[in-house]
């Protein structure tokens, strides 16, 4: 199962094949973009009835599992139609993802945290972009050099090398007198280290976050981490589902924007 490593999703149509991908390397294997084997999709719902609980075989929050499943059914490359006119291509060969990065241009075009885009624009008093995951085009490529030379110069990373590492310290200590976790899963801890080394390099500021006054449900780390999770299982749903969140506030674009406006705070 090596494959989930190397996962990428991308929304794409026949165009964008013809014209971006190498000819030489298609000669004779081109098929038409609808002959690409995948879920059934149904008119005026696509394939979401796929992910309804107890009929459906998939679920949004388990999308290496859907990987998995796509992969032995149909293949390498898996197309699906999640709402009905918009492709979503899943590839799981690591050529072909190689292939689609080398060709994608100067300015990658990704379908993706729209729900996000939508939330940060309708704020322009907070915002003046939809930030680096939603934007594309030539705005997206200045934030993308902006936060690039701030974080990845030899310079940026000598200037955070010995505060970030007492902070490793301090979570290796920590994760060294734990208890035991059920199935060993360490991922709320591994969740605080990020967090912790986020704020360190973004902020300059040291949240505390291996504490044991940190550690407690309504403790500001821990409501950071559950508002953070929270929005990523928001995109996921509003990125791939109907797209209702537009016209007025559903209850999953209600719960994205309160975990953005705690953030904020």
């Amino acid at each position: 199962m090596r494959f989930f490593n190397k996962v990428y999703a991308v929304n794409i149509n026949n165009l964008f094949l013809r014209q971006n991908l190498s000819r030489q390397s298609f000669t004779g294997y081109f098929k038409s973009f609808h002959n690409i084997p995948g879920p059934a999709s149904l008119p005026g719902i696509g394939t979401l009835y796929q992910y309804l609980p107890l009929i459906g075989q998939y679920r949004f929050d388990t999308l290496h599992i859907n990987g998995f499943k796509k992969y032995k059914k149909f293949g390498p490359v898996v197309r699906e139609q999640i709402v009905p006119g918009v492709n979503i291509i899943w590839l799981f060969d690591p050529n072909d993802i190689e292939t689609l990065f080398r060709h994608e241009g100067k300015y990658p075009q990704r379908r993706s945290h729209l729900a996000l885009e939508k939330y940060r624009l309708d704020r322009p008093n907070v915002y003046n972009s939809g930030g680096l995951l939603p934007t594309n085009g030539p705005e997206w490529f200045r934030i993308r050099s902006v936060l690039q030379k701030n974080l990845s110069s030899p310079q940026a990373v000598k200037r955070f090398l010995k505060g970030s590492d007492e902070i490793i310290q301090e979570w290796i200590e920590l994760i060294g007198h734990a208890p035991v976790r059920d199935k060993n899963d360490y991922l709320p801890e591994i969740s605080r280290l990020f967090l912790e080394l986020t704020g360190y390099a973004m902020l300059d500021i040291r949240l505390d976050s291996f504490s044991y006054h940190e550690h407690q449900k309504h403790s500001r780390t821990s409501q950071l981490m559950k508002a953070a999770y929270q929005t990523n299982s928001c995109i996921l749903k509003t990125d791939n589902g109907p797209q209702l969140w537009r016209k007025f506030e559903t209850p999953l674009y209600k719960k994205l924007k309160k975990s953005q406006e705690y953030m904020e705070e």
